[in-house]
């Protein structure tokens, strides 16, 4: 979550990626994993939704 809009990481591509690391993430079988996952989740959410609801729109497609 700490690279997510650092200055170096600052761009779609890899903004969307993060997003979808983290929704595979909040599906994951681990249960700690799975409650991180989906508290940074909620944040990205707060901060960029449509970053969100787009790495969710591509890994559905998948």
């Amino acid at each position: 979550m700490s690279l997510y809009g650092a200055k170096d990481f600052d761009d779609s591509h890899t903004r969307k990626a993060i997003a979808c690391y983290f929704v595979t993430a909040s599906k994951s079988k681990s249960s700690e994993a799975k409650l991180q996952a989906r508290k940074n989740l909620d944040k990205l959410r707060e901060r960029d939704p449509n970053v969100v609801k787009a790495a969710e729109r591509m890994l559905q497609s998948e």
